[in-house]
């Protein structure tokens, strides 16, 4: 339980939550409190699964879909509703489903040759061998992509179902996706997968009309020290105290502006660790 909420607070973080409170209760709960953002309900299921990412191919007349979905068929060149089962294969007599529980962490935003953006992943030693099974079964057709329970689409709306080129056993590439959902499903593959799956039993929004008003009233206090500051130090050191005061703006804008593009989440002892600075 404590290796579970590890990884929940790390999958939370990329969702920009300030101090947000993931506690183990009894024997099998975990009370998570996510101050100050709302999130969707594809979010919050996300959070739980033990694997964000799975990989599908069409199923045969007598086979058992688990996904229905629009793709992009390349034969006739038209959208077309594909029925679609998990991607397995037969690892030393164990029937395996390929899955992002297999991706190394190290997956990473980039851009194709064609300004186009690119997810790269990178399979363990387990996930290698039930790719290289699976892709090699399935070149010239289509390998789906689903998050969760609900395809992975990409800007255009479509589900993401490239169409198997060649073998692949070390490394791949999704795309297809926008610069935000490629960047935020990254941070979230690279916290791991959980040790279990989890329920959500509860769901409740509070209030923020309190925490509202105690961070405006922190925001009105920290310009008006600012501004006392900048005011002595004008009066005091005329033009040289001008100088500092424009350069205090610029350091905090350049500041702000590098934790805005990391990202980094701030709490409150955070800022007060800034201001000390």
């Amino acid at each position: 339980m404590d290796g579970a909420a590890a990884i929940i607070q790390n999958r939370v973080n990329p969702l920009g939550v300030t101090e947000p409170v993931i506690q183990v209760q009894g024997d099998d709960r975990l009370l998570v409190e996510l101050p100050g953002v709302n999130i969707s309900d594809a979010d919050k299921e996300r959070l739980a699964r033990v694997d964000i990412l799975a990989f599908g191919e069409l199923t045969t007349d007598n086979e058992t879909a688990k996904w229905e979905a629009e793709y992009w068929d390349r034969d006739t060149g038209t959208v077309k509703l594909g029925k679609w089962k998990l991607a397995t294969a037969n690892i030393s007599g164990t029937e395996k489903a390929l899955t992002s529980r297999y991706f190394k962490t190290n997956t990473q935003v980039g851009t194709s040759q064609m300004g186009g953006i690119e997810l790269h992943f990178e399979w363990d030693k387990e996930g290698s061998e039930i790719s290289e099974e699976v892709t090699e079964r399935l070149v010239g057709k289509p390998m789906a992509i689903f998050d969760g329970d609900r395809p992975l689409e990409g800007e255009d709306g479509i589900l993401i179902a490239p169409y198997v080129q060649s073998t692949i056993t070390d490394r791949g590439v999704i795309t297809g996706l926008s610069l935000n959902d490629a960047t935020l499903l990254s941070q979230q593959l690279n916290f791991g997968r959980l040790p279990v799956a989890l329920e959500i039993i509860e769901d409740e929004e509070v209030s923020p009309i309190l925490g509202s008003r105690f961070v405006d009233m922190s925001l009105m206090a920290g310009l008006i020290g600012i501004a006392v500051v900048m005011a002595f130090m004008i009066l005091y050191y005329r033009v040289s105290g001008l100088l500092a005061s424009l350069a205090l703006i610029f350091y905090g804008a350049l500041v702000m502006a590098l934790f805005k593009l990391i990202p980094v989440t701030l709490t409150l002892s955070g800022w007060a660790v800034l201001s000390s600075l």
